[in-house]
């Protein structure tokens, strides 16, 4: 992989995707008092913590609530101990409602090999009647299919992938600030 490939994986990203996402955000959570749950498994665990730290400290200065659903690890290893790994985002949405947004970060977009559980959560979030927003890569997965809003980075490449993963994150976190300080 080189650079050059980054950069041609990068431009075919439709950035109004991103400033959708902003706007969901804005428009469900932000102003509804609601909540961003946000989860990743793998390296995509470490995007979504991030990603939640900065919708809560950079964009809102605190005001708006954004929960990562793999940072507790105590609530992690309980919840998969007890319940199993496919339960992990369910049990941690059980109080979340239609004014809060699912987020998740996928490589592989949640398939039955891989990251079931973020399948089930996004369809935990349907019956909820829960906005929902997939970052993706590869085919983009079953989230893709059932996101709200969902952007996916066409490549088979897992560091490409998370790469652009985390400055799409970024780009759609700092049209969140500017929208909220408007």
């Amino acid at each position: 992989m080189s650079l050059t490939y980054a950069v041609e994986v990068l431009k075919e990203i439709d950035v109004s995707r991103l400033i959708d996402v902003a706007d969901l955000i804005y428009k469900k959570a932000y102003a509804n008092g609601g909540t961003v749950y946000v989860a990743g498994v793998g390296g995509s665990a470490f995007t979504a913590s991030h990603f939640s730290a900065d919708i809560y400290k950079y964009a809102s200065d605190g005001v708006l609530d954004s929960i990562s659903l793999t940072d507790n690890i105590s609530t992690v290893t309980a919840i998969t101990n007890d319940l199993g790994w496919d339960k992990l985002f369910t049990y941690q949405l059980t109080f979340a409602n239609k004014q809060d947004v699912l987020v998740a970060f996928s490589v592989h977009g949640g398939t039955k090999e891989f990251s079931g559980n973020l399948t089930e959560a996004f369809l935990q979030a349907k019956k909820k009647k829960m906005p929902t927003v997939s970052f993706t890569g590869h085919d983009g997965g079953e989230i893709k299919k059932l996101s709200t809003i969902n952007v996916n980075v066409d490549s088979k490449s897992t560091p490409i992938i998370e790469g652009i993963h985390s400055l799409l994150a970024h780009i759609v976190i700092e049209h969140l600030k500017k929208r909220i300080n408007q």
